[in-house]
């Protein structure tokens, strides 16, 4: 008995931001470049070993954990305090936000010491998220 119409899944609806998350994902495992993907709800999608490496991060680990919960962002006074509100300073919650390239200088407080770095963060295709690249200064 041959198939009819209704025998016959519902063709594939692309979500654009998905496909793009999807993509991005196995070239940022994969770069020797420090870099990052973010998602939309500010959770680490993929993690490049040198990123990892860099931030002092656990790259299987990080994965689905929010920003925020793995990095101490720190202001650029004397007494490096806590930053409350991510926007304000990073580049990658800016991109989130607006959906338009961010770039600046972010300051970490990792295992005691204060690191500053320099981060470059686009938009994905449909607000999937961001792409971050990162230099230690």
């Amino acid at each position: 008995m041959p198939l009819r119409a209704l025998d016959s899944p519902p063709p594939r609806v692309l979500d654009l931001a998905d496909d793009s998350l999807l993509a991005w994902g196995t070239r940022v495992s994969e770069a020797l470049e420090a870099c990052a993907l973010i998602d939309r709800e500010s959770r680490v999608t993929a993690l490049s070993a040198a990123c990892a490496s860099l931030l002092g991060l656990d790259p299987v680990a990080s994965l689905g954990q929010l920003t925020t919960e793995l990095l101490s962002l720190v202001d650029f006074t004397a007494e490096a305090a806590p930053v409350t509100d991510p926007e304000l300073l990073s580049p990658t919650q800016r991109v989130l936000r607006t959906g338009c390239l961010a770039r600046g200088l972010v300051r970490l407080r990792q295992e005691g010491n204060l690191q500053t770095y320099d981060v470059v963060a686009v938009p994905l295709v449909g607000g999937a998220g961001a792409l971050a690249f990162v230099t230690a200064l």
